[in-house]
């Protein structure tokens, strides 16, 4: 990834279901700065650089109208470059996946079937990270190759459902990462779009967790076990 500085990524608003009209609102930040766009524009471009503030989406969508609706907004990265043995894609799957071993045509991987073969020799991960779900546990993943990286996660405290989506090219050896949050918006209700964020940054894939962690920690409070618990042998037998 060396070769890259940069990285665009695309959001479209795609109306699946429709029986009613929304109007929708969705704030594009990008370089510090938070502009909104409306229905008339489905289609939203973020440029994120190395060493510049990161980007992302929210916003809104109010459905007037006496139906439901149901949309699809899918985010997708431009093609990031994998360097085979170096770059890896770490994904929130159970305790963490690092991926490495990148699919080839006509070869089998040993493990489980997380890729499935498309055309072209491009791949796409197998619908397992449905979060939140049995194997979705976190709303990060990062591409890295030790030394720079690319962040996509969701600083969403109400855990929306959303979908994990990579797609590798094993002839140009190129992957790109995104999001599917599938919205259902009865009549009358107005739906929140939770913040996707992006971000280009230097160093290992630990600094994407501390990102996330970091977030986290803003929304959570997590229970601290006494140091007398910690300290008794016998509290700790019954544990292990």
């Amino acid at each position: 990834m060396k070769s890259i500085e940069r990285l665009v990524v695309v959001g479209a608003m795609v109306p699946m279901l429709a029986m009613a009209a929304p109007t929708w609102r969705m704030a594009v930040e990008k370089d510090g700065t938070t502009n909104w766009v409306t229905a008339a524009e489905n289609r939203w471009a973020i440029d994120v650089r190395f060493g510049a503030d990161a980007g992302g989406w929210k916003g809104t969508i109010v459905n007037r109208e006496p139906g439901a609706v149901v949309l699809d907004f899918e985010v997708m990265s431009d093609p990031l470059p994998v360097a085979d043995g170096r770059t890896a894609l770490y994904l929130p799957y159970v305790y963490g996946w690092r991926i490495r071993n990148w699919p080839r045509e006509g070869v089998k991987l040993p493990g489980r079937r997380i890729w499935t073969e498309a055309k072209d020799g491009v791949f796409e991960l197998t619908k397992c990270l449905k979060y939140p779900g049995k194997f979705g546990t976190m709303q990060w993943c990062t591409l890295n190759d030790g030394s720079k990286g690319f962040y996509l996660g969701s600083d969403d405290a109400k855990c929306v459902a959303k979908d994990f989506r990579a797609a590798y090219d094993s002839r140009a050896k190129e992957v790109r990462l995104g999001f599917d949050l599938p919205m259902f918006v009865p009549a009358g209700v107005t739906f929140e779009v939770p913040r996707l964020f992006f971000d280009a940054y230097e160093g290992d894939w630990k600094a994407a967790a501390r990102r996330y962690r970091a977030w986290w920690d803003t929304c959570r409070t997590v229970a601290r076990i006494p140091d007398r618990v910690k300290d008794t042998v016998g509290a700790m037998m019954v544990i292990l």
